[in-house]
């Protein structure tokens, strides 16, 4: 038979591995739950960055369709703070506005009354195509460019 002193024992051990069990449970769902919330975050925070930069260039813009789609991707590269008086675009942000044309022409068919039959190309489709360009070109994701803030340029070289 086990003594008295072995049961009681016993069971705090037991109480023990459950108390400690149940605070793994928890450590482990918070971990959860504060990843959980960090993609939720960056969804939304994406999500409205695509709107604010779609708004952006889908401003009305005049002229001939080269034109308009020129004004749009100008319009793309003020909103993310490439173009700024007195400055001009490096390399890697020509290329950049480079591959936004197709996103930027896609916008510029939507607002133009349709030539002849069919759909006007996906302006949500060009910026995923986009969008994965980036992705493969620069190992990130484009939409984190608006979280940093624009370089200081210098407006007199000395």
């Amino acid at each position: 038979m086990t003594a008295p002193t072995d049961r009681l024992a016993a069971l705090i051990a037991g109480l023990e591995s459950a108390a400690n069990a149940a605070e793994q449970a928890e450590a482990s769902f918070k971990r959860d739950i504060d990843l959980r919330i960090a993609e939720l975050e960056r969804a939304r925070a994406f999500a409205f960055r695509r709107l604010r930069l779609i708004g952006a260039m889908a401003a009305p813009a005049e002229g001939e369709r080269e034109a308009a789609v020129e004004a749009r991707l100008d319009a793309a590269m003020r909103h993310i703070g490439w173009l700024v008086p007195g400055a001009e675009l490096d390399p890697t942000e020509l290329e950049v506005r480079a591959a936004l044309e197709p996103v930027a022409a896609a916008l510029e068919d939507l607002a133009r009354p349709p030539e002849g039959e069919g759909e006007p190309p996906s302006a949500a489709d060009a910026l995923v195509r986009f969008e994965a360009w980036y992705r493969a070109r620069f190992g990130a994701e484009f939409l984190d460019v608006f979280e940093q803030r624009a370089e200081f340029r210098s407006l007199v070289d000395f």
